[in-house]
C-alpha cells in the first residue's frame, strides 16, 4: 500500500510540474502580448509645407531649420519645387491661401 501511495504521489508531482511549466509558458506569452500592445507603433508622417520667403533666406536655410527642429528627427526633407510669385502684397492669392491655391501656382510654374 505504501509503495502504491508513493507511486501515485510521484505521478501527481510530475503532473504538477508539467502544469507549472505550462502555466509559466502561457504567462510569458501573455506578458509579451501585453507588452506589444503597450509599445507605441513606429509611425512615419508626411507633410507638405509651402514657405513664402519674405526675408530671402533661400530654400536651403528652410531645409536646415526643418531638419534641426527640436525633436523632429526628419529622415528626409525633399524639395519638390520652387516658383517666382512676383510682387507680394496683402491681397496676394497666396496670403492665407488654401492648398489648392498653392498647388495652382506650382502647376503654372
Amino acid at each position: 500500500m505504501k509503495d502504491k501511495i508513493k507511486k501515485e504521489l510521484g505521478l501527481l508531482v510530475e503532473q504538477s510540474n508539467k502544469l507549472n511549466d505550462e502555466i509559466s509558458k502561457r504567462r510569458e506569452k501573455l506578458f509579451k502580448i501585453e507588452q506589444e500592445e503597450k509599445e507605441p507603433k513606429m509611425m512615419v508622417y508626411k507633410y507638405e509645407v509651402y514657405v513664402v520667403d519674405f526675408e530671402d533666406y533661400g530654400s536651403e536655410n528652410y531645409e536646415i531649420l526643418m531638419d534641426q527642429a527640436r525633436g523632429l528627427d526628419a529622415m528626409g526633407i525633399f524639395k519638390t519645387g520652387e516658383i517666382d510669385i512676383g510682387e507680394w502684397n496683402d491681397d496676394h492669392d497666396l496670403n492665407g491661401g488654401s492648398k489648392e491655391v498653392f498647388e495652382k501656382y506650382f502647376k503654372k510654374g
